[in-house]
């Protein structure tokens, strides 16, 4: 049990810290492109 929820935590950290480099990468991206 204990080790599933250790996979499901690391997972999910992972999906977020992607979601958060890809958030803090399109405005740049965005501005760049616009400028």
């Amino acid at each position: 049990m204990m080790n599933t929820l250790n996979n499901w935590l690391y997972a999910i950290r992972r999906l977020l810290t992607a979601i958060w480099v890809l958030a803090s990468d399109i405005p740049l991206a965005f501005i760049a492109a616009n400028a």
